[in-house]
């Protein structure tokens, strides 16, 4: 593989991919289960958008925490190829540019779908994606990430996905999408964990920086807990077969994982704890989805 093609791999970080294809599996399945129907082409585009936006929402990120200086000291985490040089600036910038533009052209096709809910689900993710480290107030300098994380990646990708497939509300969606919600959130409170020291010494605002080292183990510990009971039990009260329990197994597979949350040093060790959850999150997902099928 060229080069090149290995540093933008590298900066679109693909083991975080999980918290974006993750939704839109729950999504597709509670759709397939209420209304035994999948729309094919509509589920593929809905997928590639969604990917498209992560993966610029990556090349945002490492760009523009180059650009704020927020990587200049940094020690952990994964190699930040704008930081090191790998790729210029403007590589950077078009590759981020190109995904988002990519995404909304894709996306065109869904708001004429989906009309005004998708036009204004679509568009504040958009707009989120580059809001989130880009612009003169990027919102994860605030301690804001986790809830974005939680927003973006859970509800509001969850109902999306169903919304496009029959047009139609669904409350259960929602609460669906706070499965996965709470699990990005989990991925967010772990990453900025590990980058603790690196952003306190550079000034950016992180739950993990304004609580104590303690907190922050406990947030995302619990971020997982509830996103990985809470749903299973939900569908089971709503009068679907206890098959839907099956996504609970893989919590208890997971338990050294989620011990050594509370363990590991705060450093680059993390980064095995970060790829379990990005692993478990998708291995919830198909299971889930698999409990749902099972009781069709």
């Amino acid at each position: 593989m060229n080069k090149k093609y290995q540093y933008y791999w590298m900066a679109i970080r693909p083991r975080t991919l999980t918290a974006g294809v993750t939704p839109v599996i729950i999504g597709l399945s509670y759709s397939f289960y209420v209304h035994k129907t999948i729309n094919i082409l509509i589920a593929a585009l809905t997928l590639l958008c969604t990917l498209l936006m992560q993966m610029g929402t990556n090349l945002v990120n490492d760009y523009f925490d180059y650009k704020k200086g927020v990587d200049k000291n940094r020690k952990s985490g994964p190699i930040r190829v704008t930081q090191e040089k790998l790729l210029s600036e403007k590589e950077v910038k078009m590759a981020y540019r190109s995904c988002l533009f990519l995404s909304f052209l894709v996306g065109l096709y869904l708001m004429m779908i989906g009309g005004k809910v998708i036009i204004i689900l679509g568009l504040s993710s958009l707009a989120m994606a580059y809001l989130y480290t880009g612009g003169p107030l990027p919102l994860a300098y605030f301690g804001l990430g986790e809830i974005l994380a939680f927003l973006f990646f859970g509800p509001v990708a969850v109902f999306g996905t169903y919304y496009l497939q029959n047009l139609n509300f669904n409350p259960d969606v929602i609460i669906l999408g706070t499965s996965t919600g709470f699990l990005a959130a989990a991925l967010m409170a772990i990453n900025n964990l590990r980058d603790r020291k690196d952003d306190l010494a550079s000034g950016k605002k992180t739950l993990a920086n304004i609580f104590s080292i303690q907190t922050a183990r406990f947030i995302p510990f619990i971020c997982i807990l509830l996103g990985s009971l809470i749903v299973p039990f939900y569908l089971v009260f709503k009068g679907l077969p206890f098959a839907v329990l099956v996504s609970i197994l893989p919590f208890l597979l997971f338990k050294q994982t989620w011990l050594n949350i509370f363990s590991f040093n705060i450093d680059s060790s993390l980064n095995l704890i970060l790829a379990n959850i990005g692993k478990y999150m998708f291995i919830y997902g198909l299971l889930l989805s698999l409990g749902m099928h099972l009781s069709l």
